[in-house]
C-alpha cells in the first residue's frame, strides 16, 4: 500500500478447455445444455467473482482511489463454445465486428465519474499512453507510438476527433484461412484470404462501419476503388509485419488434462537432448530454482550424452 504498483490479471476465462466448477454451473441450469453455454456463463461468473475479490481488496486496503482499474477482452466469443456476439458480425478469429470489437471498462473513483460511457475507438495499443497520462508521467514526445492518449477524452470529455486507422489480421481457427481487416472511419474493409495449394482467393467485404456495425451491407461492388485503395494499404502493412513460418496449434490432443502442479511436469534437463542449446542466458535464479526440481546437466555429462547419442546415431545409420 506504500508503494506505485501494477497487477496484470490475465484471465484464461472464458475459453476452452470449457470447466467450471460444478456449484457454478448449477447457477446457470435455466440456459441450454447444448453449445456449452452454461458453463460458458459459470466461466464468466467466477471470472467476474475474482475481479470482485481485487475491487473489494483495494476498497478495504483504501487503495481505489489512487488505483486505476482497466479491464477489458482482446476478442470477441467463440460461438462454438458457448459464445455469443449478438447482434454483432462473426466471431473469434475472423475479423468482422464480433471478433474484435469488445468491451472495455475503466474505474478510478474521484477522478472519473461513474455509469458514463464513451463510444470512441480505442485499442490495446492506446493503453499505454492512456495509463501513463492518467498517472502524470511524461513520454518522450520524439518516441514513435503507435496508440493515442485517450485521457482527455475519459477524463475531460474532450472530442476525440478522427481516430487512426486500426489494421487486423488473423489466421485462426484454420491455418492458410486468413482475416485481414482495415478500420479506418467511415469505412472498413474486411477480406478473407484463402490460401490454397494450388491457388488464392480473397473475399472482399466492404462496409460504412458508423452506419452498419452490424455489418450488413456489403458496398465493396459498389465502391471498387475505396476497396483497391484500402487493399493496397492492408498489403503495404503486411509487408511490415510478415507471418512467421510456423503455425501453432490450438488445442491439446483429445487426451490431455491440465496437472495439478505445472513444476512438477517440467521435464529435467538431463532428459533432454544436449545437442540442442539455448543461446540465452539463465539468471542464476533460475538455475537454482531448476536444480532444486530437476538434474542440470554439467559439462562431462554433456559430453557423455553427446557421445551416447551419437553412437545411437551411427547404429541407426
Amino acid at each position: 500500500p506504500e508503494r506505485p504498483f501494477l497487477l496484470y490479471v490475465p484471465f484464461t476465462a472464458p475459453h476452452s478447455p470449457m470447466q467450471a466448477p460444478e456449484e457454478a454451473i448449477e447457477r446457470y441450469a435455466h440456459l441450454p445444455a447444448e453449445r456449452y453455454r452454461r458453463i460458458y456463463a459459470a466461466m464468466v461468473d467466477e471470472m467476474d467473482r475474482a475481479i470482485a475479490a481485487i475491487l473489494d481488496t483495494l476498497d478495504q486496503q483504501g487503495l481505489a482511489q489512487d488505483t486505476l482499474v482497466f479491464f477489458f477482452s482482446d476478442n470477441g466469443g467463440f460461438t462454438g463454445f458457448g459464445g455469443r456476439n449478438t447482434p454483432l458480425r462473426g466471431e473469434k478469429g475472423q475479423t468482422f465486428e464480433g471478433g474484435i470489437r469488445v468491451p472495455a471498462v475503466i474505474r478510478l473513483p474521484g477522478k472519473l465519474p461513474a455509469g458514463q460511457s464513451a463510444n470512441v475507438q480505442a485499442s490495446v495499443m492506446d493503453v499505454f499512453p492512456t495509463v501513463a497520462a492518467a498517472a502524470s508521467i511524461p513520454l518522450d514526445e520524439a518516441a514513435a507510438m503507435d496508440g493515442r492518449n485517450l485521457w482527455p477524452i475519459l477524463h475531460d470529455g474532450a472530442s476525440g476527433g478522427a481516430p487512426p486507422p486500426l489494421f487486423f489480421a488473423s489466421e485462426i481457427p484454420l491455418p492458410g484461412l486468413i482475416h485481414l481487416a482495415l478500420i479506418d472511419p467511415p469505412w472498413k474493409l474486411v477480406q478473407i484470404v484463402d490460401e490454397g495449394q494450388t491457388e488464392t482467393t480473397v473475399r472482399s467485404l466492404l462496409f460504412r462501419i458508423l452506419d452498419d456495425p452490424n455489418e450488413e451491407k456489403n458496398l465493396a461492388a459498389k465502391h471498387p476503388k475505396i476497396v483497391q485503395a484500402m487493399a493496397d494499404r492492408i498489403r503495404a502493412w503486411r509487408s511490415q509485419h510478415p507471418m512467421a513460418g510456423t503455425r501453432g496449434t490450438l488445442v491439446a490432443h483429445p487426451g490431455w488434462v491440465a496437472p495439478h502442479d505445472w513444476a512438477e511436469v517440467v521435464v529435467p534437463s538431463a532428459l533432454l537432448q544436449p545437442r540442442w542449446k539455448n543461446e540465452l542466458p539463465f539468471p542464476k535464479a533460475l538455475l537454482d530454482a531448476t536444480a532444486a526440481r530437476g538434474v542440470l546437466v554439467d559439462e562431462a555429462t554433456r559430453r557423455e550424452l553427446e557421445a551416447a547419442e551419437k553412437a545411437r546415431a551411427e547404429n541407426w545409420d
